[in-house]
């Protein structure tokens, strides 16, 4: 559960608008959502990912002349609580929650460019922050605060160059503040210090002068709360809404003038929000989103916009439109449903543009039992890969019915031939049942339509696929295999009234360009682990990727040390539940560096 969601919207909400304004109320989002990122480029307001039930990914912007929103792309990883400040014409959005658990807060940052609608990573915080502030000062971004994956982040990073360093610490250990710059300061109110599970609320003002490096106490604001959206126009700063002193939001906007060092009332919102979103254009303040007074996780999809010249708030309009069209999303991969990560991930390579990823999981069956957590597995595998380079648009992933026999055989025999180069690495990952043909031992991978009695004609043989991924013209082809095919239970089936004694015989051959990690010996069962909701050795594949097989701190990884990271684990685990299941290396080139 996020602990707080942070006001995402700081100083940097003006590159000015054009002279035209809006005319009407604007439309509703898209979808509702607390939590989200938000800035103001070229006149435009952009919102990144924020949660409603599940956590999102999905890019949007606002156009002001039509007061339309359009889905102009997608993070690599949802988040919510992230935060976003925009240097050198790009938006940099720094930290967030990346899944639902507790101890999900992540150190990644993404750079997204508004002019050409692309992202890329940028240099990784020191800390892991969600909740957190992001403000550019004096031509510099700071991040400041938040909550961390050990509780709350008390100091302040500063990026120099492409490396972040930390400078200092802040003067409270509070998270989901209200955040803004005026004068090349930073002005951080109220927050939430979370002490002994009591969250407090708090009204205090701390005010941040990056030239001197000191801080200073100013006048607290009459309300205390955490959650606030909070921006600046004509030199004050107007925080909207957020959570009170008894949990429930609140709809009152207090604005801050720093001449006066003095607080002042304005015209409440229509609607009581917390978790919200704020931003300014055309000198009135737009407030989107965030959770209402509804219990849970709810989240809200209109827009409410107040003009300080009249006093008065505009409320969207009542029916959400179709998304606009203005510019269409980029094409996606089948199935690239949000990514639900219970391992985080951020950057471990440099983009590499010629690289391609197949990445299947089936944890529910048209004919067959489930295999738990697979599509889990296939969702952070995704994650994980992107976090080694390979590009998004590169990656196919195939769950539920997107992984049937066609679609799986489409993407290995036909789209994978169409782009991969002798530059490409090749990664094809795998999750869900295997099965064994009863009369020869043949070992075969089980897509959602295979059918367990007919095992030769709906089965993908492993000889197959090897075969098919051995004519790719890539030097390093890397399969990584979360089944079984002992027949015994597990990640295997058997047609019904089979018994278990079927003697697996291995491919006769695997070509000279594959690597081949699997998840047990072929008398061995794949287990999974309930307790992180996937199977043991995608576990431990992920926990490995993720910069646990690296235990000196190098920042490399090789195939043969996640190997052995994964081989040590998986066996004393498999143990804890009284069998045993071995994973397994075959490789042409096991110092084969992954990042």
């Amino acid at each position: 559960m996020i602990r707080g969601a942070a006001a995402v919207v700081f100083g940097l909400l003006f590159p000015w608008v054009s002279a035209a304004s809006l005319s009407t109320a604007p439309d509703p989002l898209p979808s509702p959502r607390w939590g989200s990122a938000a800035a103001v480029y070229d006149g435009k307001i952009y919102l990144f990912g924020g949660v409603n039930g599940r956590w999102l990914s999905d890019v949007l912007r606002f156009d002001p002349k039509t007061g339309h929103w359009s889905v102009i792309g997608t993070l690599p990883l949802p988040r919510a609580a992230a935060a976003a400040a925009i240097k050198d014409g790009k938006i940099y959005i720094s930290g967030g929650s990346i899944f639902v658990e507790s101890g999900s807060s992540t150190s990644d940052v993404l750079l997204f460019n508004p002019k050409t609608g692309t992202l890329s990573p940028g240099p990784t915080l020191n800390q892991s922050r969600s909740s957190h502030d992001l403000l550019r000062l004096k031509g510099r971004l700071y991040a400041f605060g938040g909550i961390g994956n050990a509780g709350v982040v008390t100091t302040y990073e500063r990026l120099s160059g492409h490396r972040w360093s930390i400078s200092g610490f802040v003067p409270h250990a509070f998270y989901s503040r209200a955040s803004a710059e005026i004068d090349g300061r930073a002005y951080f109110a109220g927050g939430v210090d979370g002490v002994s599970g009591v969250d407090n609320r708090h009204g205090e003002l701390d005010v941040f002068d990056p030239v001197t490096g000191t801080w200073a106490q100013k006048s607290a604001m009459p309300t205390a709360r955490e959650a606030a959206a909070a921006a600046v126009l004509n030199g004050k700063i107007y925080v909207a809404g957020g959570d009170g002193v008894d949990h429930q939001p609140l709809a009152t906007l207090e604005v801050y003038d720093p001449r006066t060092d003095s607080w002042s009332t304005a015209p409440s919102m229509p609607t009581p929000r917390r978790y919200a979103a704020a931003a300014i254009l055309d000198g009135k303040l737009y407030v989107m989103g965030g959770a209402g007074a509804a219990t849970g996780a709810a989240g809200l999809d209109t827009v409410e916009v107040y003009d300080p010249s009249t006093g008065q708030w505009t409320h969207s309009n009542g029916s959400r439109p179709s998304i606009s069209a203005t510019r269409p999303p980029p094409a996606m991969p089948p199935n690239r449903a949000d990514i639900t990560s219970t391992v985080r991930f951020a950057a471990k390579a440099a983009p590499r543009p010629h690289d391609y990823a197949v990445v299947v999981g089936v944890g529910r069956y048209e004919r067959l039992p489930p295999a738990d957590f697979a599509e889990d597995d296939a969702r952070d595998a995704t994650a994980a890969l992107i976090a080694l380079g390979v590009p998004e648009e590169n990656v196919v992933t195939l769950s539920g019915s997107r992984a049937a026999m066609t679609e799986v055989v489409k993407y290995v025999e036909e789209w994978l031939p169409r782009h991969v180069s002798a530059d490409s690495r090749v990664y094809f990952y795998y999750s869900g049942h295997g099965a064994p043909n009863v009369l020869d031992g043949v070992p075969y991978l089980m897509p959602w339509d295979a059918d367990a009695s007919f095992v030769k004609s709906t089965g993908l043989p492993l000889e197959r696929l090897y075969a098919d991924l051995g004519k790719l013209p890539a030097r390093n082809v890397i399969a990584m295999i979360d089944s079984c095919f002992s027949g015994a239970g597990g990640r295997s089936v058997l047609a019904p009234g089979t018994r278990p004694l079927v003697t697996v015989r291995a491919p006769k051959r695997v070509p000279p360009n594959i690597s081949i990690l699997t998840a047990s010996g072929s008398d061995e069962i794949a287990g999974s682990a309930p307790q992180f909701h996937h199977g043991l050795f995608s576990y431990y594949v992920l926990r490995g990727l993720s910069g646990e097989a690296d235990p000196a701190g190098t920042g490399h990884v090789t195939l043969e040390q996640l190997y052995d990271y994964v081989h040590k684990h998986v066996i004393l685990d498999a143990r804890r539940q009284n069998r045993e299941q071995t994973p397994t290396l075959t490789s042409p080139r096991p110092n084969l560096r992954l990042y």
